[in-house]
């Protein structure tokens, strides 16, 4: 009996369905990548440059039977690399391997479709599986495949329209752009347009993008082909320019389970939504919202829905000014989410951003004649007196303060800081204050209130049913005054039998205050023993604790 081993097989040794299995995994592994390109487009700016590479076709080469399996037994990897290789040699020879698999038509480069053949035939848009195509605007009519077309096996599909020029592209990006023809996909899954429209009847589909404004009723009238409809993100909606003699008819998405407004401007929006029904557990989101009437009636439809808000919607007010002509857009962002609770200590500061998890975004920029009062209006008329304004339990005037474009959004001058102190009067059911430090006037506001409470001619006290203070001080240090104003509000508190729950004390420059009238006294050290006595706890987190953080910051 022989000691000696056996010797292992080699790899074309190897069985062939084990031969099959490595070409698609090496697939996944090394995909074959098309040569960079230098000039400049908005696609390839998005899609960026990779270097050219074979990736798995190199096995190919190696040896005569894994070439023989390679080119005559992985139609489908040939099928996806079809639009690879910007020469017509490769799109021949790619073509005749695929056989009849399934093809992926990446069209978004311009060396790709000058030796694709135009028009498309319907040998290859049968089998088309997925399909990226940028359209530009002197489109010449044999490269509109999409007229009147029929994509049988098509499952994802991306269609992109370009002016001719950056600038053109910057100056008339919100212009309504609607393609000729439509598009018939029973297998579609996945249909993302940007900067088009094209009608289309695809009764699998999934998810729906339009990064661009559509006019609603064309819209609607494609959305009735697809029951399966579970994600719809939506740039903006408008009116059409002829008024149909019809009302449009409900469109019912059992399955819609979301509903994403990227920048809605228009009252078209509320009309899909008026038309529109979707899942019992349907969520709703606006990301930037320019309009307050849009705003608004997106608030009041999440309560006339039926949902249950459970503990509130959150508030927070914020604004950046441009570095370009100085102007600031002034932000308000609403969430729904419960005000944070004692399992939520230790409390951070993250707790109230909402900038990545706000569901409504409402943004403003403020124009120089009426830059005053533009948080008043827009709160007034993004807040009136009514059950919008009384859902907010937690109001945060809260950004990121170390960067540099953000800025105070509370008005200059004082006569608009009482009428912004007017207006908040509607938010008569808040809970949770957050303050910091570049939006401390809010702090005055609500002492000034608390101090004509008692007066005949007092409107009313700010946020009565307050429960939580949080003031959170970073990069400057408060003022004696300041800190004054703080232990006045928890003493007016008090003092009508209402006093507040909790002040929770965050942030690294809340150890000292600058002194008032102290003649060579630098600073003056925090003592929280005095207030102690004036609020049921206060909740001290400042990092460092008991020690200077501010330093030679102040």
């Amino acid at each position: 009996m022989s000691l000696l081993r056996s010797p292992r097989p080699t790899l074309t040794q190897l069985p062939d369905d084990i031969l099959y299995e490595l070409f698609k995994a090496l697939e996944g592994i090394d995909p074959a990548q098309s040569p960079s390109t230098h000039a400049y487009t908005i696609a390839s700016a998005r899609r960026g440059s990779e270097p050219a590479s074979l990736g798995w076709i190199t096995l190919t080469h190696v040896c005569r039977r894994l070439r023989n399996i390679g080119i005559n037994c992985v139609p489908t990897l040939w099928g996806r690399v079809l639009c690879v290789f910007p020469s017509e040699h490769a799109w021949k020879t790619a073509f005749e391997r695929s056989k009849s698999a399934p093809l992926v038509l990446d069209l978004d480069d311009d060396r790709i479709r000058a030796v694709a053949p135009h028009p498309l035939p319907t040998t290859i848009l049968s089998r088309a599986l997925s399909i990226i195509d940028t359209i530009y605007g002197n489109t010449p009519i044999e490269r509109k495949w999409w007229i009147d077309a029929t994509l049988p096996h098509v499952v994802s599909l991306e269609l992109s329209y370009e002016l001719t020029s950056y600038v053109d592209y910057v100056r008339e990006w919100r212009r309504i752009v609607i393609l000729d023809g439509r598009i018939s996909a029973p297998s579609l899954a996945w249909f993302r347009a940007d900067g088009c429209f094209i009608p289309f009847n695809a009764p699998a589909l999934r998810y729906l993008e339009i990064r661009h404004t559509v006019v609603w009723t064309m819209l609607l009238d494609s959305l009735r082909s697809c029951p399966l409809l579970e994600q719809l993100h939506l740039n903006d909606a408008c009116e059409p320019t002829t008024l149909a003699l019809d009302a449009p008819s409900q469109v019912a998405l059992p399955r819609l389970e979301f509903i994403c407004l990227y920048e809605p401007s228009n009252i078209g929006v509320c009309k899909v939504l008026d038309n529109l029904t979707g899942s019992s557990t349907m969520r709703i989101i606006a990301r930037f919202c320019p309009s307050t009437a849009v705003f608004r009636n997106l608030l009041d439809r999440r309560r006339s829905s039926g949902y249950q808000l459970g503990c509130g919607r959150v508030l927070n007010i914020s604004a950046t000014r441009s570095s370009v002509d100085g102007t600031r857009t002034l932000r308000l962002a609403v969430a729904d989410c419960r005000p944070p609770r004692d399992e939520d200590a230790p409390y951070k500061s993250d707790l109230f951003r909402l900038e990545s998890r706000a569901h409504w975004r409402l943004e403003q920029r403020e124009a120089p004649a009426i830059a005053a009062s533009g948080l008043v209006n827009m709160l007034g008329e993004a807040f009136p007196p009514g059950e919008s304004a009384l859902d907010i339990r937690l109001l945060a005037f809260q950004d990121d303060e170390e960067e540099y474009c953000y800025v105070c959004p509370l008005p200059y001058a004082p006569d608009m800081m009482e009428s912004l102190g007017e207006v908040l009067l509607a938010l008569s059911r808040v809970e949770v204050l957050f303050v910091q430090s570049r939006n401390f006037e809010i702090l005055k506001l609500l002492r000034d209130s608390l101090e004509r409470a008692e007066s005949p001619e007092s409107p009313g006290t700010l946020f009565p049913e307050l429960q939580s203070l949080f003031v959170d001080i970073r990069v400057v240090r408060l003022s004696e005054s300041q800190w004054s104003v703080v232990v006045d509000i928890l003493a007016y508190r008090k003092a009508a039998g209402r006093p507040l729950d909790r002040l929770v004390l965050l942030g690294t420059h809340l150890c000292h205050l600058s002194p008032d009238n102290y003649p060579g006294v630098t600073k003056l050290k925090v003592d929280l023993r005095p207030i102690k006595k004036l609020v049921g706890e206060v909740v001290d987190q400042r990092k460092g604790g008991k020690k200077c953080t501010c330093g030679k910051l102040c």
